[in-house]
């Protein structure tokens, strides 16, 4: 099992296991492959075996963003499903990806989202 050898969150094999299922490899060959791809990627492009880490940290945010979005959990809890401990590294990764703290996303986007369907 890939979290005992990693030490990962539940909430993390959780995602991990769903982006390994959409990408058709075992977690342990995803794993592998971000890796590979922060060991072998010295100059800033692609590692030679597939994603890198931070596409993986990309998926964990963007499920943390549904999270709020779709089943209304707060900040604290979206950050906590998807393995953060930390609320404002958590934070600090949100902004840093969608460009506003996730408080402030989640209710642009539900306003955008209310002003398509009264239009």
């Amino acid at each position: 099992m890939v979290r005992k050898q990693l030490y990962i969150s539940d909430e993390h094999e959780r995602v991990l296991k769903a982006r390994a299922r959409e990408l058709g490899v075992s977690e342990a060959e995803l794993v592998r492959r971000m890796l590979d791809g922060l060991l072998l990627d010295g100059e800033g492009g692609r590692g030679s075996t597939g994603p890198r880490a931070a596409e993986a940290l990309e998926g964990f945010l963007q499920e943390a963003r549904r999270l709020m979005l779709g089943e209304d959990l707060d900040v604290a809890g979206a950050g906590g499903r998807v393995g953060y401990s930390d609320a404002s590294q958590f934070t600090r990764e949100y902004k840093r990806l969608f460009g506003a703290p996730p408080a402030r996303d989640v209710v642009r986007l539900r306003e955008a989202a209310m002003e398509g369907v009264s239009a």
